[in-house]
């Protein structure tokens, strides 16, 4: 097998293409079946919409990274959303945090 691309992943997307496989009748490996239980109980958000969740993040300033970290935890509270931001360039102001977590809201269950 050989890695063709990279990019972050958020746990709901994790689960869903584990899952796609394992429909297909592939026998999922030790190392996948672990991720693929990891997925499923860490979960909170929707799978289906998860990647539109990540691309409205990024639209407000985050990048893609923090955005698919905020997305597999969840934050509830300015400060723990905070403590997520620690490594953004920009740090965002109080109406795009109350906005990030108006959304986490509306898709997750945080």
């Amino acid at each position: 097998m050989r890695i063709l691309s990279f990019r972050e992943a958020p746990l709901p997307s994790v689960k869903k293409i584990l899952l796609e496989t394992e429909a297909r009748g592939v026998k999922l490996q030790d190392l996948q079946r672990r991720v693929l239980e990891h997925a499923t109980i860490f979960s909170k958000c929707r799978e289906d919409k998860t990647e539109e969740l990540v691309e409205k993040l990024m639209g407000l300033g985050l990048r893609e990274v923090t955005a698919v970290h905020v997305v597999n935890i969840c934050p509830r509270t300015k400060d723990e959303l905070l403590s997520l931001l620690n490594f953004e360039q920009r740090m965002p102001d109080e109406e795009h945090m109350e906005k990030i977590l108006e959304m986490l809201g509306e898709h997750c269950r945080c």
